[in-house]
């Protein structure tokens, strides 16, 4: 079993491993930082990181739903809930498929149809936060988080799949 200080030593070469590839400047925003460098930590590339994130682990969304690890990994295989594997294997999961303590009621519906064409989360998510023509030039994430209908966007995703899948 690993001691505290072997721990301690690993998180330490870790975090000096993320914060090498950061460039600080006088006017940066210490919380946005902090964000990027525990991304980097996990494993999620910053021009992801910038798309998706903040994003929470595998952990802390256990902790707030009150469910296990193998469970949410079993909902996002399902395509219940949005996550992503970073080239570590952990598992993250963007904070804009949660609404507070659970998962935002567009998720399942959205995310299923597209993961059934057989793309990654990495793909869905960026799907989700790209630009549209057909939803007034927002994001499929903008249209939800405005209150708009769901429909419209399970047709696009409808779309996206059998493009994708083909």
């Amino acid at each position: 079993m690993p001691t505290q200080d072997e721990l301690r030593a690993t998180l330490k070469n870790a975090l000096d491993a993320a914060l090498s590839t950061v460039e600080l400047h006088p006017d940066d925003d210490l919380e946005y930082l902090a964000q990027r460098v525990a991304a980097l930590v996990r494993g999620v590339p910053p021009l992801l990181d910038d798309a998706l994130g903040p994003f929470y682990d595998a952990s802390a969304v256990s902790n707030f739903m009150g469910i296990t690890d193998e469970n949410i990994a079993a909902h996002v295989h399902s395509g219940e809930m949005l996550g992503m594997l970073t080239d570590s294997g952990a598992l993250v999961l963007p904070t804009f498929g949660f609404d507070g303590d659970a998962v935002a009621e567009w998720v399942a519906p959205v995310v299923t149809i597209l993961s059934e064409s057989g793309v990654d989360g990495w793909t869905v998510g960026l799907w989700l936060t790209e630009e549209n023509t057909d939803l007034a030039g927002m994001t499929p994430r903008e249209w939800f988080e405005s209150k708009r209908d769901i429909e419209t966007v399970i047709a696009l995703a409808r779309d996206m799949a059998v493009h994708w899948a083909a």
